[in-house]
């Protein structure tokens, strides 16, 4: 390694190529991670779905199902 050192302008080549290969890895990485992320909460919100015993209305949410039902139920109640 201390004769790559020697020759300045291999050495340069060798770690500018080194840092273009870690960054293109690293890119690739974090859009495959997003992607991924994406897909896994695309096909969650497909499957996730909380419908409300009243009404045809389907929520996305557990906590928003149990708000919508509270607040139907007391319109239900105020009638």
């Amino acid at each position: 390694m201390e004769c790559l050192a020697q020759d300045r302008s291999a050495w340069h080549s060798r770690t500018s190529k080194a840092q273009e290969v870690f960054e293109t890895n690293r890119r690739d990485q974090l859009a495959n991670a997003r992607e991924a992320h994406k897909a896994a909460k695309s096909s969650l919100s497909a499957t996730a779905a909380f419908q409300c015993p009243y009404c045809p209305r389907v929520c996305a949410s557990r906590i928003g199902l149990s708000s919508y039902t509270r607040a139907h139920e007391r319109r239900l109640s105020a009638r």
